[in-house]
């Protein structure tokens, strides 16, 4: 087809998208020898004169664009019709917006705005509007204005230290029996020759047993918070894992054994007690190396490992002194006449002192707690289970339940001894 060259007014008439396409033509024009070149070389600077006439317009169009946005108070053409004149702040990107706002309720700038029975607040008035969902909830204003962390803040956990000091055994059985050495009666002697020989006799051994008690708890989660709020489960979920273990740690030191409790230390029959102690003093330190040697003497020669106390009493063994005026355990430095010391070294070299909250306050147990008792759990362990509960499945719940079984068997009552300690002051 032979080429057909353009005018420059056939050019301007051209939409963009002929305009682009006009370049093939061009280009396919300049292959076919049948052409003449020189017309379309011609048609070439027509078409490239085009082009950049209409980036020229797209250039002047944005500058005055930008004037709109940034001159104050200056007319884009003096002699242009009133409609057009525009007198804009400097800078006011937020008042740019607002008029754009304005003109989609069909206002125009020659219009005047009717400002009667329109209220203003003062500027010491209130500007925030009332509370969405009762006094007590967050303004909307506020909520949308804050950086909300989701991570909840815990609040006290008192540190796990009870499960941790006993022997501990697994069983898949109900109840957990052990036996101890029956009396011994008569004594072997010195005998002369063909005298008669010592009598003796050993008595069956005695058989204990306890019964594996089981702790449990249950809770309700729903759906929505299920998958909108996965770490809110998670909190919810191991704030109940602790609550499990505090209940086992106190029931590990006073449970009475009656009902659905198992026997704590405290209640086994046999462990020595000492009642004769005033206050958590010096002389009440100097008790527990006198009870350390009965304990090994009364056992198969066990030591003491760990003299628990409760918090508040723990904190009057820190601040004893002695008649030197010297923190017996060290102080607040770990400095004794002199010397330094590391805070909280073993008394009598070989017992640990162990705060905890599981014991009230004037009750100490003094033992070898690793050989003297034995925390018998199911094999099944701690466990957490999830299903349906009722009408669960019916109104999106799910329900959660955690319970563990165990017992404490404690097979030598002679490796304990619990303190019963006065209110007397803490001095020497």
């Amino acid at each position: 087809m032979a080429f057909e060259a353009l005018t420059a007014e056939q050019y301007r008439e051209l939409d963009y998208d002929s305009l682009i396409a006009r370049r093939e033509v061009i280009a396919g024009a300049y292959d076919d020898p049948e052409n003449d070149l020189a017309a379309v070389e011609a048609d070439g600077k027509l078409f490239k004169d085009e082009i950049a006439r209409r980036n020229k317009q797209a250039e002047i169009r944005a500058m005055k664009i930008n004037q709109v946005k940034t001159d104050v108070g200056k007319l884009i053409e003096e002699n242009s019709p009133v409609e057009h004149k525009v007198a804009v702040k400097r800078d006011n990107s937020l008042g740019t917006r607002a008029w754009e706002e304005l003109k989609k309720h069909g206002y125009t700038r020659e219009r005047q705005f009717d400002l009667s029975g329109v209220s203003f607040r003062a500027y010491n008035d209130n500007q925030t509007v009332g509370e969405l969902d009762g006094e007590n909830s967050p303004n909307y204003y506020d909520e949308t204005l804050t950086l909300v962390d989701p991570t909840i803040r815990e609040g006290y956990r008192r540190e796990l230290t009870i499960w941790s000091l006993f022997n501990h055994e697994t069983t898949e059985k109900d109840s957990v029996a052990w036996y101890t050495e029956g009396t011994f009666d008569g004594s072997a002697a010195m005998t002369a020759e063909a005298g008669a020989f010592s009598q003796i006799h050993v008595n069956d051994p005695v058989r204990h047993s306890t019964e594996l008690k089981k702790v449990t708890s249950i809770w309700k989660q729903s759906d929505e918070i299920l998958t909108d709020a996965p770490r809110f489960v998670t909190h919810v979920n191991s704030r109940a894992a602790y609550n499990l273990d505090t209940v086992v740690e106190d029931q590990l030191i006073s449970g009475n054994g009656s009902g659905n409790n198992i026997t704590g230390l405290l209640n086994a029959d046999g462990i020595l007690t000492d009642t004769t102690q005033s206050a958590y003093n010096l002389a009440f330190i100097e008790s527990l190396l006198a009870k350390k040697t009965l304990i090994r003497k009364s056992t198969p020669h066990f030591n003491v490992d760990t003299l628990l106390v409760a918090d508040e009493d723990y904190d009057t063994l820190q601040l004893l002194k002695n008649a030197s005026d010297q923190y017996v355990l060290g102080g607040p430095v770990g400095v004794i006449y002199g010397n330094k010391v590391t805070v909280g070294d073993l008394l009598w070299k070989s017992i640990r002192i162990v705060p905890t909250p599981a014991l009230s306050s004037g009750t100490s147990v003094l033992g070898a707690f690793k050989a003297g008792a034995t925390i018998y759990e199911h094999v099944t362990g701690r466990r957490f289970d999830v299903g349906y509960d009722g009408t669960d499945f019916s109104h999106g719940l799910v329900s959660f339940r955690a319970y563990q079984r165990l017992a404490l068997a404690v097979e030598y009552p002679a490796a304990f001894c619990k303190f019963t300690v006065g209110s007397g002051g803490g001095s020497n």
